[in-house]
């Protein structure tokens, strides 16, 4: 089971959304650490019938390269790799590295229909099903060797060190659901970046290099349908267990650092509220914003209600002042915690905040994620994995060795289950 955030209990949905909507020219698509989910096609004495796939619309038009969909490190190299793409039309599967086999014409027979596809193990042999009928089987002489330490991709085509999507190759188009083995997301989430599994709570990040950020992963990527926010019950994260709509995957938001403007106001129903130094949250007439925007001026409740932010700055200084695009940072051990790139190049986390964002070998690195083991670089082309050894894993990197500002020029670990240092 997913670790990393406490899982929110839902009480209310309205209309569930019924998938996301990629778009490749702004790089969007899912992923699944094996950190989150060993996703490794088992042996045949593990389990001789195994399947992965998913429920999408196919394209009308040919990829100019390719369309990725479902799989683990597809590029070349990579022993564990497995995964199914579009290609000059046709549908590419790959059973392992070193075998792949085609179905021909897809595009010309299924475009702009929604279809299931499934391809499954069935002992020594790869089947593909299309809405349950069988269009191709080969027989395989091996399975992919496990290797838990690569990256599961929905919408997008693994590298060869099988993190990180290679450019050029991300699918263009909705997809409805998708599941790995006896795991399923129905992509019913409704907003923010994460798709949570129907058993287990394994979470599948949500990515695009869309300068609208998470304001548009949830007003065009989710369901257009899904107009009227709903409302959880939150379990247990240590902040206020107020009604809320799912917020952003950090759950406690961005904070807002007015100290850095001269003078400040928030604007719900016409009322100003002024504002000064680092707030966490606000509160209007009996409602809450928990900032889950990050950029803007423009905030919304957690029961869907609008209020504005006006500072005297430009809209610059408040997107990258006042937001608290700078009001995270990260700590350890000195020795086994650290930042790890695709390159195997390390930077090892101490007991001295790293503060705000940092550069490595040239790319800039901000703090903006809060919480979770991977950090972005700003052109969204290079991720760092977080990595420890403590025992607590995921749950210690989101409440030990991620801080935020205490308000008074220090730092604090969120604060969950008795967690909240790193030792």
């Amino acid at each position: 089971m997913a670790t990393n955030i406490k899982r929110l209990k839902r009480v209310v949905r309205t209309t569930p959304s019924t998938g996301l909507t990629l778009t490749a020219a702004n790089k969007d698509y899912l992923s699944i650490p094996d950190a989150e989910l060993n996703t490794d096609v088992p042996t045949i004495a593990q389990q001789s019938v195994w399947a992965f796939g998913g429920r999408f619309t196919v394209p009308t038009v040919n990829p100019s390269l390719i369309y990725g969909l479902f799989g683990k490190t597809i590029a070349s190299g990579v022993t564990d790799r497995y995964g199914v793409w579009i290609e000059t039309g046709d549908l590419f599967v790959q059973p392992f590295n070193g075998q792949q086999y085609l179905i021909s014409n897809f595009i010309a027979t299924y475009g702009g229909q929604t279809i299931d596809l499934k391809i499954q193990y069935e002992a020594s042999e790869c089947a593909t099903y299309i809405d349950d009928l069988e269009v191709g089987r080969e027989t395989i002489t091996s399975r992919p060797v496990p290797d838990t330490n690569k990256t599961y991709f929905i919408g997008a085509y693994g590298n060869s060190n099988g993190l990180i999507p290679v450019p050029n190759a991300y699918f263009s188009g909705k997809i409805h659901s998708f599941f790995i083995g006896d795991n399923e997301w129905l992509l019913k989430d409704g907003s923010g970046a994460i798709a949570v599994s129907e058993v287990g709570d394994y979470e599948a990040g949500i990515y695009t290099n869309h300068a609208g950020g998470i304001n548009y992963i949830n007003d065009t990527m989710w369901d257009s349908a899904v107009t009227t926010p709903y409302k959880e019950v939150l379990s247990g994260v240590g902040i206020s267990p107020n009604i809320v709509k799912t917020p952003y995957f950090r759950q406690h938001g961005y904070q807002l650092n007015f100290a850095l403007a001269t003078g400040g106001n928030i604007n719900y129903n016409g009322i100003d509220y002024p504002q000064t130094g680092l707030i966490l949250s606000f509160e209007a007439e009996g409602l809450t914003w928990l900032f889950g925007e990050s950029i803007g001026t423009s905030i919304e409740s957690e029961t869907g209600e609008f209020a504005t932010i006006s500072i005297n700055e430009s809209l610059n200084h408040l997107d990258a002042e006042v937001w608290g695009k700078k009001s995270f940072a990260l700590v350890g051990n000195g020795s086994t915690d650290k930042i790890v790139f695709p390159n195997l190049s390390e930077i090892i986390l101490t007991a001295i905040p790293l503060v705000g964002g940092f550069i490595h070998e040239g790319d800039t690195f901000n703090l903006t994620e809060g919480l979770g083991n991977e950090v972005f670089s700003d052109d969204g082309l290079v991720v760092g994995t977080i990595e420890t050894l403590h025992a607590q894993g995921n749950e210690y990197i989101n409440y030990g060795v991620w801080q935020k500002e205490d308000g008074l020029g220090g730092w604090m670990p969120y604060e969950q289950d008795g967690l909240g240092s790193n030792g």
